[in-house]
């Protein structure tokens, strides 16, 4: 009668613990309400969008920032253009399956107005072959499939300058490939 309880009791811990496991390793995949989810909903699809640093939407940014996000579905390649501000500025591209896929700042993209393309593998890799040598493209950035977001962020530490650094923002770009 003792055999047969400890293995019911063990083979309970087993079941228990493979039930954990499975059910630790699905949550991030079915959660919806993640910083992917979240821009997704806040902001217009093909539309570089403002997004308020009070935390509704994206949890501890920084103040000292303007903040705008471009979602993108990674389906279909996705550019977001535009002139960069005078001051610090970043991009971060946010995948849900792969978190900060790539950042960039202004040494990256130089003096001319940034111009990040972000897709699939494969549609990048068309993208470079098509502009190969003609010195046209931009960055280009490999998402894994599923939902995204660019994260642009321009220093905005004087409140003086807070108006002429979202109108910068508001001036870039986003949507799919040939028509941003």
């Amino acid at each position: 009668m003792n055999g047969k309880l400890v293995r019911a009791v063990i083979g309970g811990f087993i079941v228990a613990g493979l039930v954990h496991v499975i059910a630790v390793l699905l949550i991030p995949g079915m959660a919806s309400n993640d910083a992917t989810g979240r821009v997704q909903r806040a902001a217009v699809a093909g539309a570089v969008t403002p997004i308020p640093a009070d935390g509704s939407v994206l949890p501890d940014l920084d103040p000292f920032f303007v903040h705008a996000a471009c979602p993108f579905e990674g389906s279909t390649p996705t550019v977001v253009e535009g002139p960069v501000p005078d001051d610090y500025w970043s991009l971060a591209v946010v995948s849900r399956a792969g978190g900060v896929v790539a950042s960039f700042d202004r040494s990256a993209v130089g003096a001319g107005p940034a111009n990040l393309t972000v897709g699939l593998p494969g549609d990048i890799e068309q993208i470079r072959l098509q502009t190969a040598g003609s010195g046209v493209g931009g960055l280009q950035v490999e998402v894994p499939p599923g939902p995204g977001f660019v994260l642009i962020r321009a220093s905005a530490a004087d409140p003086d300058t807070r108006v002429a650094v979202s109108e910068r923002l508001a001036a870039f770009t986003c949507g799919p490939a040939g028509t941003p």
